[in-house]
């Protein structure tokens, strides 16, 4: 988001970090709004910890511990929530904290931040991209060879950000990962 994010939880720093590595995110912002509604007859005011919005949908995430999600109150709130919103153009949905934290993916993110910050020349990723016209995925090993030693990890790891190229961010970032470029990703 190019700014400072406040974060209340690590959890919520994970779905930080989550958001700034998906390429279909194109805005998210914490603390977004109060929603007042009404339950079992009672006025109430929930504040949402993060707004996201992608091009096809607007969506409230509340994050929180399996735990406290399963809580009769919680689930009562997400609920009502989630019925109701859609007709406002919002979806609503609980990220559970345990999944924002699964050890491969949590890697995988904060590798993508530290190094996918190096800037892609247009000629460069002309060339990643003819390099996959030739090849349906290949291993990041084996891109960087196809370049010559003209792109770096750190551009690999930025055209993952931007959603040029794909892989499985459930599996750990590595040599032997499997990329795919944006054009073959419908043949995940």
């Amino acid at each position: 988001m190019n700014r400072m994010m406040q974060w209340e939880s690590i959890n919520e720093l994970n779905a930080f970090r989550l958001l700034e590595v998906n390429p279909e995110v194109k805005y998210f912002q914490e603390q977004p709004c109060e929603i007042h509604y009404m339950m079992d007859g009672e006025r109430c005011v929930h504040y949402p910890d993060i707004l996201v919005k992608t091009q096809h949908y607007k969506e409230f995430w509340e994050i929180k511990p399996a735990f406290e999600a399963k809580q009769p109150a919680t689930a009562a709130r997400t609920k009502l929530l989630s019925a109701a919103l859609p007709d406002l153009g919002y979806q609503y949905r609980v990220v559970l904290g345990e999944d924002l934290a699964r050890k491969a993916r949590l890697y995988n993110m904060k590798s993508l931040l530290a190094y996918g910050r190096a800037d892609v020349p247009c000629l460069l990723r002309e060339k990643v991209r003819r390099i996959f016209t030739q090849r349906h995925e290949m291993t990041v090993e084996q891109l960087l060879a196809a370049t010559d030693g003209e792109i770096s990890r750190k551009h690999v790891y930025r055209l993952i950000v931007e959603g040029d190229l794909w892989c499985d961010i459930e599996r750990q970032l590595s040599l032997s990962s499997v990329l795919k470029h944006i054009a073959n990703r419908e043949k995940k």
